[in-house]
Parts: structure tokens; C-alpha cells; sequence
């Protein structure tokens, strides 16, 4: 069984892109949903498999460019994301 860092239900889940064929710039995406609730099957839904592609879209309007060389591209969508006490 594993554990839930104490603390961790104040953070919002954050998980990562990269392009399949080529390395490059890895996307880093904050959601708006809470680590614990997901990593416990809590009352937050997961991340479903439509909205990476959701994230990546908007990732990519906004300048990441995942076949480029670089560092990690951050996309912050935890806007609402209200820890739980």
C-alpha cells in the first residue's frame, strides 16, 4: 500500500507531456485538481485521457513547442484549485 505524503492533499497534481519520437521541451502541467484526491480515489475526479490533450492544446497557443530543445514548459491550470484543511 502506499502512502500520501502528509501535506500532499494541499497541492494540486501536476503531471508531465512529453513528445513520443522526439526529445525536447517537456511539458509540466499544475491542474486544478487536489494529489490526494486522485492518488486515493478521494472525491476529485482523475486526470481522464481528454484532458491532456486539452492542456496540450492550450500549451501549445500559448508557446510550447515540444520538439524543440529546452528546458521544462510550465502550464499553471490550478486557477480554483482550493486546498482542503
Amino acid at each position: 500500500m502506499a502512502l500520501v505524503r502528509k501535506g500532499s492533499r494541499r497541492s494540486s497534481c501536476t503531471f508531465a507531456v512529453e513528445h513520443a519520437d522526439t526529445r525536447g521541451v517537456v511539458l509540466i502541467v499544475a491542474a486544478d485538481l487536489p494529489f490526494q484526491a486522485i492518488a486515493s480515489g478521494g472525491l476529485a475526479g482523475p486526470v481522464l485521457p481528454s484532458g491532456i490533450p486539452a492542456s496540450m492544446r492550450v500549451a501549445l497557443r500559448v508557446g510550447w513547442t515540444p520538439t524543440d530543445p529546452g528546458s521544462a514548459f510550465h502550464l499553471d491550470q490550478s486557477v480554483g484549485f482550493t486546498p482542503s484543511q
